[in-house]
């Protein structure tokens, strides 16, 4: 019996029990495909990050810290929409591994602002580089257009799920009464309630 080769095989094969009853085929496999990128971007940024010696929620306080240096760790915790708890641990690990550092805040001495050290904003660079890498590879030979088409579908997408989420049923399709995205951007946002 010959094995199939790596290269025989398909990069990356929906998994049986992915299908769903109901949902028509050549929405399943769009749905499959923008699961596909997702995950494939995650495996890229986490591998990234911990090359460069940050875990993702570390690497993104990092370039929170490196645009708003001597936030709060409540600043951060709104920021980054995790608890203020979670920040105190991602502060903590990050003061141990020498890319931050905490100071009382001068005029309030309740208040404990966290600042990147010359390794914090090194490491943020770094990853920079490399995201400034990725984004440019993965789009060098998209004609413009389709830069713009891609972003269009992406935008609908997000507003399709936010009114989902919203709403606590399936999508609304753009034809429906206050289905669009500046109807998602206002619910969002507490808009008309």
């Amino acid at each position: 019996m010959t094995r199939a080769r790596p290269e025989d095989k398909p990069e990356w094969e929906p998994l049986p029990f992915q299908r769903v009853p109901g949902v028509p085929i050549h929405t399943m496999d769009a749905f499959l495909a923008m699961q596909k990128l997702v995950n494939t971007h995650h495996q890229m940024v986490v591998k990234d990050r911990s090359e460069a010696g940050a875990q993702p929620s570390q690497a993104a306080c990092l370039r929170l810290l490196a645009t708003s240096d001597g936030l709060s760790q409540r600043d951060i915790a709104d920021a980054m929409r995790i608890s203020r708890a979670r920040v105190t641990y991602i502060v903590q690990a990050m003061e141990k591994a020498g890319t931050v550092y905490r100071a009382r805040d001068g005029g309030d001495q309740r208040l404990t602002r966290v600042y990147l050290t010359d390794l914090g904003r090194e490491i943020d660079r770094g990853m920079g580089s490399v995201r400034e890498d990725h984004i440019n590879e993965m789009f060098r030979d998209m004609p413009e257009e389709d830069q713009i088409e891609l972003t269009r579908w992406l935008d609908d997408l997000s507003a399709r799920l936010k009114r989902a989420m919203h709403s606590g049923g399936a999508p609304t399709t753009p034809d429906e009464p206050g289905a669009g995205a500046d109807a998602a951007a206002g619910a969002e946002s507490g808009a008309g309630s």
